[in-house]
């Protein structure tokens, strides 16, 4: 009974192969996947290219995620439909100071760092949907609020200068504000605002609302299809193009509409990014972030800083990629330094997972300025998310030679190490 399937499909498949770039298998380690093998290379390739493959596979994924609530072994069904992550559901084993410890001295000493070059450092500890979603979880998992809460007691107490977002944002959930979605693992616009607004003022950068030259509005709503229906199988383009998913999704979760945030200026027309300071004129503000801060189709976390502080915002934000590369990239392009710096760091990269700001040992290193290109952009549905290596962390980046490609994230953007200032080839910005 299974032999005329397979035959059906791979005769289709030979008639009407799936349109799509074919990867380039076997020219560079980092494209590899984590076993080695060729064959599992070859396999998803094959099924990356399936015409049949690839249209049915999200309404399948779609429908027993709808009708039976099942999901992929990496995420985690909670109530009312809300998906977590598992791996960040995973922290480290240990007592509160053997855990929370190790962060706040990298912190510390990283802002003093900041300070000794006239520089003003903010860390942001973002809080992540198992923290601000914990009556959605299956009652075998809490979040460790013990973590966060030493963290921010702990760099108070050392004069670093922190928003306690967890108390915020839970504040804002219980008087009915939705600040983070069911099935993304970002928080939605309305969170990052109360967010920003307070790291912001912890700068002592934010102005009084009625003196703001812009403000944040919604201008549209989308569906709540995040990416974890993505890892589930689902895909993203179909949730948003209102395809046959959403319904049989919507049996699970309620699929609730959030609002697409935009600057606005007094007219209510979009309000233009404002001028960064050409060089050498010192930048005022920059934002070092991560996919918290570039959500892909909510809101722009550094739009948001801009209009809170009529300043103009230089961020370095990347997604994918984690706390420690976006900082270090803004400490080698950027001399000096920015008057101050906001610098996110979600939960996971703090507690979870055995990485612990991992590589953050090159943001003490003294180390040549250097300058990174855009290698490539391409279409999320093309990368794999299994294309991740060692080649991604921090540490294996920095030890790579120029031209090296740096981060593959979920399909947005390779960087490349271009190398010193001093040797960058010319026209290469």
């Amino acid at each position: 009974m299974f032999v005329l399937p397979l035959v059906l499909t791979g005769a289709f498949d030979l008639w009407r192969p799936h349109l799509r770039p074919r990867m380039k298998l076997g020219e560079s380690s980092h494209l590899r996947f984590a076993d080695g093998s060729w064959m599992r290379d070859f396999e998803a390739e094959a099924q990356r290219r399936s015409s049949v493959g690839v249209f049915l596979r999200s309404p399948y994924a779609a429908a027993i995620y709808g009708y039976l609530g099942a999901v992929r072994s990496g995420v985690v069904g909670g109530s009312d439909g809300v998906l977590f992550f598992r791996e960040r559901l995973e922290y480290r084993p240990g007592s509160t100071e053997a855990v929370a410890g190790p962060v706040v001295a990298r912190i510390s000493a990283l802002e003093r760092r900041f300070r000794e070059r006239d520089a003003a450092l903010v860390p942001m500890l973002v809080p992540e949907k198992e923290f601000l979603l914990p009556d959605h979880l299956p009652k075998s998992v809490r979040p460790r609020d013990d973590l966060y809460r030493r963290t921010v007691e702990e760099l108070a107490s050392r004069g670093v200068s922190t928003p306690d977002l967890l108390t915020l944002l839970r504040g804002a959930t219980a008087a009915g504000a939705r600040v983070s979605t069911y099935t993304d693992t970002h928080w939605t616009g309305t969170g990052a605002l109360i967010a920003i607004e307070a790291a912001a003022a912890a700068a002592g950068l934010a102005k009084p609302p009625a003196e703001r030259s812009t403000r944040m509005a919604e201008v549209a709503r989308i569906p709540d299809c995040g990416d974890l229906l993505y890892f589930n199988g689902v895909r993203v383009e179909a949730l948003l193009s209102g395809g046959i998913e959403v319904g049989l999704a919507r049996h699970e979760t309620p699929m609730d509409l959030f609002p697409v945030l935009m600057k606005l200026g007094p007219d209510g027309a979009p309000a233009p990014r404002m001028a960064l300071p050409s060089p050498p004129e010192r930048l005022p503000l920059a934002l070092a972030g991560t996919s918290f801060s570039i959500h892909e189709y909510l809101y722009d976390v550094g739009e948001m800083l801009s209009s809170v502080t009529d300043l103009p915002v230089k961020t370095f934000t990347f997604q994918a990629i984690g706390p420690v590369l976006p900082l270090r990239i803004l400490q080698g392009t950027t001399d000096p330094l920015p008057k101050s710096t906001i610098w996110e760091i979600p939960t996971s990269f703090a507690f979870s997972g055995g990485r612990a700001l991992e590589g953050s040992d090159l943001l003490l290193t003294a180390m040549p300025p250097f300058r990174y290109d855009v290698a490539a952009t391409v279409p999320a549905a093309v990368v794999p998310r299994r294309l991740f290596s060692a080649a991604t962390s921090p540490n294996a980046a920095f030890a790579l030679p120029p031209g090296r490609v740096l981060h593959e994230g979920r399909g947005v953007v390779y960087l490349r190490l271009v190398g010193s200032v001093q040797s960058a080839p010319a026209g290469a910005f």
